[in-house]
């Protein structure tokens, strides 16, 4: 049989551009306690997609040309800061108008100068206890605390 070549009489309808967001989780969320982790592990990531600088660098001017792609890629990262982080914790940053001033204010409030650190994680260190922990998860714990000391004493 062969074909007219004609089709149908039908409207077609033109297909949109499909939505995609894959802003990437990472594998720790910032609770008020892990800032140091946290932080490094955000770093690494948004280093990895050559967006770090949004952490540390002023917006262009809003009359640059690249401002717009700059805005852009600037949203992504303050999407990519917020999904990162506990919910409670994501509602101070609802006034701040770029990535670095929501890291600026994450880093101002959670990040302890060295001294208090290393006080704090020596806390953690006397009142640590097995209680109901195995003597693997004892072990972990016990070892994640004295890299934590060993790194803030060293690094």
């Amino acid at each position: 049989m062969a074909s007219s070549g004609a089709s149908p009489t039908s409207t077609s309808v033109p297909a949109l551009p499909p939505i995609s967001f894959g802003a990437p989780v990472l594998d720790i969320k910032l609770n008020g306690q892990n800032y140091r982790q946290w932080a490094f592990s955000l770093k690494m990531l948004l280093r990895s997609g050559g967006l770090a600088a949004h952490l540390t660098d002023e917006p262009p001017d809003s009359t640059d040309k690249d401002f717009k792609a700059w805005r852009l890629n600037d949203d992504r990262v303050m999407a990519i800061i917020c999904l990162n982080i506990d919910q409670d914790i994501r509602s101070c940053l609802e006034e701040h108008k770029t990535a670095k001033e929501m890291w600026d204010h994450l880093q101002g409030r959670y990040q302890q100068s060295s001294s208090a650190l290393r006080y704090s994680i020596r806390q953690q260190l006397h009142h640590l206890q097995q209680l109901d922990m195995s003597v693997e998860e004892y072990y972990i714990a016990l070892t994640k605390l004295s890299s934590r000391l060993f790194c803030v004493l060293g690094c």
